[in-house]
């Protein structure tokens, strides 16, 4: 149970960190498009 558990959270927190990273990377692909967008204007 221990070994389970132990083996679990680390993976846990990894999906976190790359659902972070994914939305940071989708924020400043949107943030790029309204640049590229004011600058196409």
């Amino acid at each position: 149970m221990c070994k389970k558990t132990a083996f679990i959270k680390p993976r846990a927190t990894q999906t976190e960190n790359l659902r972070g990273f994914f939305s940071l990377s989708l924020n400043r692909q949107a943030t790029k498009a309204k640049k590229q967008k004011k600058v196409a204007m």
